[in-house]
């Protein structure tokens, strides 16, 4: 049950700050970028050993959707902005494009400057 209640409230932080971002100059909705990688949630977390289909089509959209410098900067900060409110497991994160064989194009890592990404 309070693994129930954590997931809820989880969701609802992510949510509300993807909201909160609202569209970004990039043209990806923050909030849609968010709720494609919910799926993942449970991997990035521990909960799950392995990055679900549906994570994995969620990242796929994802570098689908970012078709342009500014797309991929925007999806960043999007993300590292998600992240900092939230508890995961880096090397977990890291390791999501290995596993769904999907080719990011850029380094997974909170250090990461988005306006430097092209």
């Amino acid at each position: 049950m309070r693994t129930s209640r954590v997931w809820k409230t989880l969701v609802l932080v992510l949510a509300l700050q993807a909201a909160a971002m609202g569209v970004a100059e990039g043209g990806i909705s923050c909030t849609s970028a968010i709720f494609d990688l919910l799926p993942c949630l449970s991997f990035v977390t521990g909960v799950s050993a392995d990055p679900t289909a549906a994570c994995c089509n969620g990242v796929k959209t994802l570098i689908a959707a970012a078709t342009s410098a500014l797309d991929r900067q925007a999806l960043c900060r999007c993300i590292k902005s998600a992240a900092a409110s939230s508890s995961y497991d880096s090397t977990n994160v890291i390791n999501i494009p290995i596993l769904c064989g999907l080719n990011v194009g850029v380094p997974i890592t909170t250090s990461i400057a988005c306006d430097a990404i092209h």
